[in-house]
């Protein structure tokens, strides 16, 4: 089975972005519809390649042979793409929602008002959707955010689909799948589409490196929080309401100093967001 280090963060995430901005509505603002950006009717054998999707690290690893074409590729997600005009009102929201003296200053959006201001066009997602289809892939999800949509096949039908090979490698003694070549979509879909995540088994590797043990105040029974030792590098401990009064968390039992409406999480969809090695998935 092929699973896509997500992310790799629908920070569009997304991908990744992200999928979500959540919590709170914004009201009273209305978004124009979007514009379509694929215009043209789709000729499949016109196509060209979405670049970026190689890993660089594949360029040392060994070729094993042809990955089966039979295994189940899950989760597999198209980024999308977003007009100039909605990627400036984007830049515009993120801007003035971190901004204390704007009047947006924290009007967070679900995924939805999100999608309706910033995501793709319903008729490129639409015609997105019929392409997919038409290459015998399963549509898994089409993203409320309208950034992503998530599909399922075969490796030889993602192969067929994209125009690519997917192979089974070595890298550094470790056996993985990988597409070796650019996969390529239809020259008329391109202008809606930002990257293909999931071709690849290749998981995210956590960056963190673990400090000494924090000290345990006998008094209290707690561990200390706030605590920067003079150490080089020096470590600072910290507690979940600490993270809660950095981030400015909308949650008082973490955040005391918060003061507004209170959210914590109840009936809010969640996704684990990783990492994504596209520089173009940023929002």
């Amino acid at each position: 089975m092929i699973r896509n280090a997500l992310g790799r963060t629908l920070g569009t995430g997304a991908l990744l972005a992200a999928n979500l901005i959540s919590l709170a509505s914004m009201h009273g603002q209305q978004a124009a519809p979007a514009a379509r950006l694929i215009t043209s009717a789709v000729n499949n054998s016109d196509r060209v390649a979405l670049s970026g999707s190689i890993r660089k690290s594949l360029s040392h690893a060994t070729d094993l042979g042809a990955a089966q074409s039979s295994l189940t590729a899950k989760h597999v997600m198209l980024v999308l793409n977003r007009s100039a005009d909605r990627q400036a009102a984007l830049d515009q929201y993120l801007s003035a929602v971190q901004n204390t003296q704007s009047t947006q200053y924290h009007h967070w959006l679900t995924p939805a008002e999100y999608g309706a201001r910033f995501g793709a066009s319903t008729d490129d997602v639409q015609a997105l959707v019929a392409w997919l289809q038409s290459q015998g892939l399963t549509i898994e999800k089409t993203s409320a955010a309208a950034n992503v949509i998530a599909f399922a096949g075969t490796v030889g039908q993602m192969q067929a689909a994209f125009s690519t090979q997917i192979r089974s490698i070595s890298v550094n003694g470790e056996k993985h799948l990988a597409n070796m070549s650019e996969p390529q979509v239809p020259r008329a879909l391109a202008p809606a589409v930002k990257g293909l995540l999931g071709l690849d088994d290749f998981r995210p590797r956590p960056g963190v490196q673990q400090g000494p043990a924090a000290k345990f105040n006998a008094t209290t029974g707690r561990i200390q929080p706030d605590l920067t030792e003079a150490s080089s590098p020096p470590y600072l401990y910290i507690v979940p309401a600490d993270v809660a009064t950095i981030y400015d968390t909308p949650n008082t039992a973490l955040n005391t100093a918060y003061k507004g409406t209170n959210y914590d999480g109840t009936g809010v969809p969640w996704r684990n967001i990783e990492y994504s090695q596209s520089a173009d998935l940023r929002h």
